[in-house]
This record gives C-alpha cells, sequence and structure tokens, in this order.
C-alpha cells in the first residue's frame, strides 16, 4: 500500500501538476512580497477538490484528514513560535496535506523544516542574514512537498527498512 499518492495516468498527472504549479506561484509570491495570498490558496484547494475527485489518486477523506493535519500541525508550530510564521504558511501546509494526505504532509513538512533550517542557519553562519531577519519558509514547504510527491515514498521505504533491520 503506498503511503503518498503515486502519480499514474493522465488525470492524477494533471491534478498533480497543478499542485506543483500552485507551489510555484505561491513560492515567487512569498520570496517577492513576504505574503502567501489567500486567493491562491483557495484557487488551490477549490481546483484542487475538484481534481482530486476525478483523479481519485488517494481516497478524499485522507485529503480532508491530510489537510486537517497539515493545518493543525503548522498551527500549533506558528502559535508557539509567537509571530515568527505566518498564517499563509500554516494555511498552505492544509493545502499541502489536502494533496498529499496525512503522511505525506508530514513528510512535506519535515522535509521543509530541515531544508529550512540548514538554509537560514547558513545564511546566518556567512552573515548574509541575522536571527530575527524574515526568510520565507513557503518555497521550504513548497520544496518538501515537491520532493514528498515524487521520491516520499521510496524515501519513507528506506527508512522503515533500514530502521527496522
Amino acid at each position: 500500500m503506498w503511503l503518498i499518492p503515486v502519480i499514474e495516468g493522465v488525470p492524477a498527472v494533471l491534478c498533480y501538476g497543478f499542485f506543483v504549479l500552485l507551489l510555484v506561484v505561491v513560492s515567487i509570491i512569498d520570496l517577492r512580497h513576504r505574503i502567501i495570498p489567500d486567493k491562491a490558496l483557495m484557487v488551490g484547494v477549490l481546483v484542487g477538490a475538484a481534481l482530486l475527485l476525478w483523479a481519485r489518486p488517494l481516497p478524499f477523506t485522507r485529503s480532508v484528514v491530510g489537510g486537517l493535519a497539515g493545518f493543525l500541525m503548522m498551527l500549533v508550530i506558528a502559535l508557539a513560535a509567537r509571530g515568527g510564521m505566518g498564517g499563509g504558511d500554516v494555511k498552505l501546509a492544509g493545502v499541502i496535506g489536502f494533496f498529499l494526505g496525512p503522511v505525506g504532509c508530514l513528510l512535506a513538512l519535515f522535509i521543509g523544516f530541515v531544508s529550512g533550517a540548514v538554509v537560514a542557519l547558513s545564511l546566518v553562519v556567512f552573515r548574509t542574514k541575522g536571527f530575527r531577519d524574515f526568510i520565507p519558509y513557503g518555497p521550504f514547504l513548497a520544496l518538501g512537498s515537491v520532493v514528498a510527491l515524487f521520491w516520499g515514498n521510496d524515501i519513507l521505504r528506506w527508512y522503515f527498512d533500514s530502521w527496522l533491520r
């Protein structure tokens, strides 16, 4: 059983092509304007729901659970960060969970956190940015999502196979 949707067939390709395009648009806007627009995320959810119902790469209930899980996980983190993370990142995590399901969302968030931390620490070490400077997080969530989408099942298989030996 696949934990993360597998892209097979034209409907799934169109569905996840739209998802990747949404991630690219959101990343560019976040890098340029420091905001993830609600309108883009709403279009992502509405068009995504139609595409997910049509393509059926995963059960729709798993999409809903993934969306709620992603949103709630990031909400807890954002509240703990006390302003270090914006509401757009929280909503984007919900959209990611909607497309990838709960396991894919968890993996995408983990990869996003790790890649964001590596880049942020590198910028601080090389004195390009300070600890209090703004670093857009949306592109790292997008990176984690793309990695989880295309290689997530392989990553999970590798991790659990090596961990259980």
